[in-house]
């Protein structure tokens, strides 16, 4: 399963009092996509690294309290259990992610497992939550297969690297041009495990922080080992290669400047400006102008500048990026053609197969 579909397993999870166990590859965005699922349905996220965690740290610390009948062993809540806890008394549910439980200790796991079951921490008890997951795959890594005997109790799935789910992460999360460009391009370089032993590969974690050191690096002499550092040799001289002729590349940005001034509002200046724009846009191949369509209807682009955009290609590549939109599952994407796109397309103008495709003539 895609790692984006996780979300849905959330949801239904959360409203049928179920847990979610995921298994995948390192880096391919686990604790991303369950932090992305919080933030949109106004939930507290609460991660935990188990593998680096002591058991105090998963369920506090014992406490001596001293009542009428004497002296008994209390349990002083872990701050992450207080968050939730404070999460939960402010009417805000939580979801709390418990990653990479195979490679944790042998106390952990159980105490993890304990806590996901009951719902509660020692005397703590959870009012509002709902547990994911997290695994490598055991035959893969230095990792502790799942209990069997648990599977009945949590929504179980094997999970991969999705690349259209990760590119509209990168555009969220400012990803720099390039890496988005190039993925788009070469999408089986997102998730790559080379076949010499011991070199290093690509997921999608090191490619955002490769986004991030690119930006922060100041040393062009430098930029060739950098992209080594995090997606290794194979992959990293590739990138490096497009990385140095993505000047060549067509923008956002040239396709605004190439229009300028020109007006745009009827039939008649729209394919003009699209005739003149297909100078530019003649050498785009369809992967490319897929991604460079996507970016303006994620800027918001004015809808009569991406008509005059979709109006320079062939009507192939046009009605294919439209249909692609039409066919996403987000309603926002599908709400952008009918209500935003299609109202700038006339219907003498040359896109009037797409007024078709959608349907609203």
């Amino acid at each position: 399963m895609k790692i984006t579909n996780i979300t849905k397993a959330i949801d239904i999870a959360y409203k049928s009092n179920d847990n979610v166990h995921m298994v995948g590859p390192h880096g391919i965005g686990k604790s991303e996509i369950v932090n992305q699922w919080a933030k949109e349905n106004g939930f507290h996220c609460e991660v935990l690294q188990l593998p680096i965690l002591e058991v105090s740290d998963l369920v506090g610390m014992p406490d001596i309290e001293v009542t009428k009948y004497g002296k008994v062993t209390t349990w002083a809540a872990p701050e992450w259990v207080q968050r939730v806890k404070e999460a939960n008394a402010n009417g805000k549910p939580a979801v709390i992610f418990l990653d990479e439980l195979g490679r944790a200790s042998i106390d952990i796991r159980q105490a993890s497992l304990q806590m996901v079951l009951e719902k509660r921490v020692n005397e703590h008890k959870f009012d509002d939550v709902v547990f994911v997951v997290a695994d490598n795959p055991a035959d893969q890594y230095d990792s502790t297969e799942f209990d069997m005997a648990l599977e009945d109790r949590f929504m179980s799935f094997e999970v991969e690297a999705d690349i259209d789910g990760w590119l509209s992460y990168a555009r969220k999360n400012d990803v720099m041009d390039v890496i988005i460009d190039y993925l788009a391009e070469f999408p089986e370089k997102l998730h790559f495990t080379p076949e010499t032993e011991g070199e290093k590969g690509s997921s999608p974690r090191a490619w955002k922080k490769l986004s991030d050191a690119l930006k922060e690096n100041k040393d062009e002499s430098f930029v060739y080992s950098l992209i080594l550092s995090k997606v290794g040799l194979t992959v990293g001289a590739n990138f490096f290669h497009y990385f140095n002729n993505y000047v060549d590349t067509v923008k956002v940005e040239d396709i605004i400047e190439a229009i300028g001034d020109t007006p745009i509002n009827t039939e008649k200046e729209q394919r003009a400006a699209a005739k003149k724009l297909r100078k530019l846009t003649k050498k785009i191949e369809v992967v490319s102008a897929q991604e460079l369509a996507e970016k303006m209807r994620h800027e918001k682009t004015d809808p009569k500048v991406v008509t005059v955009f979709l109006g320079s290609l062939n009507l192939e590549q046009a009605t294919a990026i439209v249909k692609n939109w039409l066919e996403h599952s987000d309603n926002d994407i599908r709400d952008y053609v009918l209500n935003d796109l299609v109202e700038n397309m006339d219907k003498k103008w040359l896109l009037a197969d797409i007024r078709r495709v959608v349907k609203k003539d």
